[in-house]
């Protein structure tokens, strides 16, 4: 019998006499254009097994002409707000494959991201209002640019997207030249949905109108007029086939067109989304669960090659850099309460810029330094511009 032989190692935090850098140390790669490239964000399969589910806090509002039935009340609202919400999200889950244009081969990824209504505050409202509760998108009396309901109604509006649902006005209904169909706007945080009551059809129907709107207050514009990115080509964002150009041809199925569908979310939209969510100096952020706090062993990470981490993030896991792994930071990377980095000998942590912290207000254990008994140890390396906080363990 052979027996089994294991290395031993002496096992410390890490010090200040473990940096080797020179010049000051500070705060800078967070307004960096490196740091800033929506490309970095796009969303990588190790990225999405760092962090938890990005959770977009929502509200939803159901204003309802006090003098007749004209929206959802009661068990029904709830109802039709949960369905909304589910029908959404089930959307984000399958993410199409792009329709445009014809032969593409954009990948189709995870989106990272749902929505969830509010869990800290009530979340689904009713709103009598004879003034404010209908909805027109067109004519003298137009209404949709308007923000009397939202500055009325909206919630913690700086930290919740605030969905109103509103029937279009009779009057304009009456109108045979008025379409009742759904539409919607978006402004600010605040989002008007109108023609889902008025149609009779479940909630789902209106998933893609109410996604496009949240896809606005997320950061993305209107794909088909040239958008930033270069996998939403343009068209002329027809809303079908009609055999006649410049509609005799397939049509878009993206999020951020106008159309029938509105199931596929490009890598390039995806890396705004979340770009917008991970910067520490967004306010996009504040729309978010802050459910990246809390230590979840199940997501701890080993670094056995080179990587590069050149976006802000948040990591929920321990991390191991193995004796062949080298961790690049160069950006802004949150570390959960409790949390500990840990360097065998052989690995290096790479501090090119980046920004260790913990984003709760809360402190996260800090680096290990593992030696052999050969004297080999791991080490940090950081430039002028790298920056440890947060930690339990003081570099002293």
């Amino acid at each position: 019998m052979v027996a089994a032989c294991h290395t031993r190692y002496l096992v410390r935090p890490a010090t200040a006499d473990d940096l080797q850098y020179s010049g000051k140390v500070e705060i800078r790669s967070t307004n960096s254009i490196p740091c800033f490239d929506s490309k970095a964000y796009i969303p990588r399969p190790e990225d999405l097994k760092l962090r938890p589910m990005r959770l977009v806090k929502v509200n939803i509002h159901f204003m309802q002409n006090p003098d007749s039935v004209e929206n959802y009340a009661g068990s029904a609202a709830i109802q039709y707000a949960h369905d909304l919400v589910d029908a959404i999200n089930h959307d984000l889950e399958t993410n199409a494959a792009m329709n445009l244009p014809v032969g593409n081969e954009t990948p189709v990824l995870p989106t990272g991201y749902r929505i969830e209504l509010d869990t800290d505050h009530p979340n689904i409202f009713e709103h009598p209002d004879r003034d404010l509760y209908f909805y027109v998108h067109r004519g003298a009396n137009a209404n949709l640019y308007s923000k009397d309901v939202t500055r009325k109604y909206a919630v913690h509006a700086d930290s919740v997207i605030n969905i109103f649902l509103m029937p279009h006005h009779p009057d304009s209904i009456r109108s045979k030249s008025y379409m009742n169909g759904a539409t919607g706007i978006t402004l600010g945080y605040s989002i008007k949905v109108a023609g889902l009551y008025e149609s009779g059809n479940p909630a789902y129907y209106f998933s893609g109108v109410t996604n496009h709107e949240i896809g606005h207050a997320l950061g993305l514009s209107h794909a088909w007029q040239g958008d930033p990115c270069d996998d939403t080509p343009n068209h002329p964002n027809c809303w079908e086939n009609t055999g006649v150009p410049p509609c005799d041809g397939p049509i878009s199925n993206n999020l951020m067109d106008y159309n029938p569908f509105q199931k596929a979310i490009t890598p390039c939209q995806l890396g705004i989304v979340h770009r917008n969510l991970s910067r520490i100096s967004s306010v996009r952020r504040k729309l978010l669960v802050p459910n990246w706090c809390a230590l979840d062993t199940s997501r701890n990470l080993t670094i056995a090659d080179t990587v590069i981490w050149d976006h802000e993030q948040d990591v929920t896991g321990n991390i191991t850099i193995q004796p062949s792994g080298y961790l690049d930071i160069r950006c802004r990377t949150g570390m959960a309460k409790g949390a500990m980095i840990s360097i065998l000998p052989g690995g290096i942590l790479y501090m090119d810029g980046g920004y260790l912290h913990n984003s709760c207000g809360e402190e996260w254990q800090g680096i290990r330094i593992l030696t052999d008994n050969k004297g080999n140890t791991g080490q940090i390396f950081t430039s002028d511009e790298g920056l440890l906080q947060d930690m339990m363990w003081k570099m002293d």
